[in-house]
């Protein structure tokens, strides 16, 4: 019981700081001078080109020797993974629980967001995209 109770603060605390990933990524937007999402299916799209850049870059980083298999298999993973948050989001905000999809899909895109910065931590400096 005492680590059931302790494995659902760990998942809630994980949820906040994704959370918190997630507005800062949008904030992220401006900066660079992209129109920030205004709707869920716009996060739920830009989430979705998101999991493609990054099966395409974690591919491209895996042929360039900068990742090995385990951290390509890793990031597919995580990309599967979040695919599925997006997915189930996507039902529980049409099903007309708007506040538990947009939480999943922050989920999910927070993930996105941390496997970005992993990938770019093993890119060489020079090939590294601006944040």
């Amino acid at each position: 019981m005492i680590r059931s109770i302790f494995l659902s603060r760990y998942r809630i605390a994980i949820a906040v700081m994704l959370a918190i990933v997630c507005l800062h990524s949008l904030q992220g937007c401006t900066a660079l001078g992209l129109q920030q999402p205004k709707t869920f299916r716009d996060d739920y799209v830009y989430a979705i080109t998101q999991i493609t850049a990054l099966r395409n870059t974690s591919t491209a980083a895996l042929n360039a020797r900068q990742i090995n298999i385990k951290d390509m298999e890793y990031v597919i993973q995580l990309c599967d993974q979040s695919r599925a948050y997006l997915d189930t989001a996507r039902q529980v905000y049409e099903a007309g629980e708007t506040l538990a999809g947009k939480t999943k899909l922050e989920l999910a895109t927070g993930v996105l967001l941390e496997l970005q910065k992993f990938l770019n931590s093993r890119a060489p400096l020079s090939a590294r995209s601006p944040q």
